[in-house]
């Protein structure tokens, strides 16, 4: 696909998007859809600003950071969120500890 056709064609779907939206706000009088719910993984220390960054401002995940979080590191967080279970259950930081017991990968590999 050519450059030109691929900004023809998103250019077209970010304006039916838009001309959607505003639609539902003025003619049909309804609040805005809430927001979508956004997972943050697999980042560097440095690319948030709750580590301190001098430039980069991201007010919504700090908010997130001070709020919650499953496991200060993201293999356990995941498993927390794909299962609902504490992220200690599946022995991803400290396998030693979890000898003998069964892991989320060996639940996995019986599907």
């Amino acid at each position: 696909m050519q450059r030109r056709h691929f900004m023809k064609c998103f250019s077209a779907a970010a304006g039916a998007a838009g001309a959607t939206s505003a639609y539902q706000l003025t003619v049909l009088g309804k609040k805005p859809l809430p927001h979508p719910n956004i997972i943050s993984d697999d980042q560097g220390w440095g690319d948030v600003g709750y580590y301190g960054h001098s430039t980069l401002k991201t007010p919504e995940l700090d908010a997130m950071a001070g709020f919650f979080v499953a496991a200060s590191v993201c293999s356990p967080t995941r498993a927390s969120l794909l299962t609902g279970r504490s992220g200690r259950a599946f022995c991803s930081r400290c396998p030693r500890q979890c000898f003998g017991r069964r892991r989320f990968g060996d639940y996995r590999q019986g599907a």
